[in-house]
């Protein structure tokens, strides 16, 4: 759909290269390519202004077919009238450009236009002969250079979608893998499940390090809560390492404001950042990307990764993934939080904190089903 949005471009461009050889060729009569070149640059100004244009995208389809079905008879009797070899070569372009744009009612559109107008070539001039000649050639390359073009320019975009649906497909299968685990995790199992899972989105990103950052209930200290590296990167920074909010202000207001940081390279940080510069250089950091976790409006940690053998241009892509997963967290650590809080409800007095029968019966029942003897009760 870019590419077609262009479309007007071809136009004016053939129509002055038409009028410059047509001018060379015909000194003694430069009306009929001029009035042939007006004619190609016309309706390259008038696609230009529909592209351009508030109407429907049905309607602009409607106008394009207009347009290039009454060119197609033009370049074929122009082609016809001065025996070029090329005559089959306008309307092939135009053909396979509506077959690879994928619309059905321009394809056919062309097709019909194309169809007649060889059909009127025979008819009124039965005897057409080809001569080849430098013009002829000329047009030949340019031709080929058209069409390699085409092919490069599909095949890029064909590649880029493809990319974009495996990363698509990944991100589904990685965001399912993840939420499973979190499910089937228990209580003893949950810092282990966590540790796997940063494993995981460190790997899918292809980072260098991948951590997880959260604060204390006064917001005055972040611990590191698991922290993946790949062998060869060496990390300063040790699991359950203690560091003050308070140091890394710039960084926290950011995720506030924005949730998302996303850095390419260190020197792009402003001078308010410089004590998370230096902190990442430190820790031979070259570019990073970092989403905020929140409980409800409230952020309690972060998920950052690092890239620290080369610098990385991260895409929206990759932001978008790793709220995601920021945002899986989240909830994971909610629900962990939430559970805690009903256990201490069910078990302790919230007046006195004193255990209730619940947790002698509880300890009792653990006591009976770990099988040891034996059991005194005092």
């Amino acid at each position: 759909h870019r590419v077609f949005d262009k479309i007007h471009i071809p136009f004016l461009a053939g129509g002055l290269l038409s009028l410059f050889i047509g001018i060379s060729r015909n000194k003694d009569y430069p009306w009929y390519p001029i009035l042939f070149a007006g004619i190609i640059i016309a309706s390259g100004l008038f696609l230009r202004q529909i592209l351009r244009s508030n109407i429907k995208d049905h309607q602009k389809d409607n106008y394009i077919i207009l347009v290039i079905a009454g060119i197609i008879p033009l370049f074929m009797l122009h082609s016809a009238a001065f025996e070029q070899a090329t005559i089959w070569a306008s309307p092939l372009i135009f053909l396979v450009a509506f077959i690879i744009y994928n619309n059905f009612k321009m394809t056919v559109g062309i097709s019909v236009s194309i169809l007649i107008s060889l059909s009127a070539v025979i008819i009124i001039k039965p005897d057409y002969t080809t001569v080849i000649n430098t013009h002829d050639r000329v047009l030949q390359l340019f031709i080929y250079i058209t069409i390699i073009a085409f092919i490069l320019v599909i095949n890029y975009f064909s590649v880029k979608r493809m990319t974009e649906l495996k990363r698509q497909t990944d991100n589904s299968e990685l965001t399912a893998l993840i939420s499973t685990k979190l499910v089937q995790s228990t209580d003893k199992s949950f810092d282990s499940t966590i540790d796997e899972i940063i494993e995981n989105i460190g790997s899918f990103f292809n980072g260098d390090r991948c951590k997880l950052y959260l604060f204390d209930e006064d917001r005055i200290h972040m611990t590191c809560v698991s922290n993946w590296s790949k062998e060869s990167i060496k990390d300063p920074v040790q699991i359950f390492e203690q560091e003050k909010t308070t140091r890394y202000k710039w960084w926290i207001q950011e995720l506030k404001r924005e949730k998302v940081i996303n850095i390419s390279s260190l020197e792009t940080m402003p001078e308010a950042a410089l004590t998370e510069q230096i902190d990442l250089q430190n820790r031979h950091t070259q570019s990073v990307l970092c989403v905020a976790l929140f409980d409800k409006e409230t952020i309690n940690g972060f998920l950052i990764i690092h890239s620290v053998l080369k610098k990385k241009n991260w895409t929206s892509y990759e932001e978008r993934d790793l709220l995601i997963f920021g945002n899986i967290l989240s909830d994971a650590f909610a629900r962990q939080s939430a559970e805690k809080r009903l256990t201490e409800l069910a078990f302790y007095d919230q007046l006195t904190g004193l255990p209730r029968r619940a947790l002698f019966q509880d300890h009792f029942n653990q006591a009976l089903e770990s099988g040891h003897s034996p059991l005194c009760i005092a």
